[in-house]
């Protein structure tokens, strides 16, 4: 599992660099959950964006949870994860979460059942 702060704005380099770290574990183990600190996030460029997409497409996540998004930034990531299920033609395991600890609790369903994959829910801000 991998802890991320997202602070301020992300653009190709941030986003690449948090994607290389999500593949050398996945395939260290196999298996990347993700939680990520939305608390302090700013944008993210329209090439920040391109790469997400680009990384993502080829190496899916095992599960992401975020906490602490902006209404704004659920909207955004919301359309970003739904775009990649169109694309991928599955569903991204993915949930937005009030606080760390409900992070750390959708994490541990999603590994207790890895097989299946939740839908993207979009929680109101």
């Amino acid at each position: 599992m991998i802890r991320f702060k997202w602070i301020g704005t992300m653009d190709v380099p941030e986003v690449a660099a948090m994607m290389d770290w999500c593949a050398e574990v996945q395939e260290a183990s196999g298996v990347v959950f993700l939680i990520m600190d939305l608390t302090d996030a700013g944008a993210v460029t329209s090439a920040g964006r391109r790469c997400l997409v680009n990384y993502a497409k080829q190496r899916p996540m095992n599960g992401v949870a975020l906490f602490g998004a902006s209404y704004r930034m659920k909207v955004l990531i919301s359309l970003i994860v739904n775009a990649l299920n169109v694309l991928r033609k599955e569903t991204q395991a993915f949930e937005f979460c009030e606080t760390e600890q409900a992070a750390l609790g959708a994490i541990a369903r999603m590994q207790g059942d890895a097989t299946t994959i939740p839908p993207v829910t979009p929680v109101p801000g």
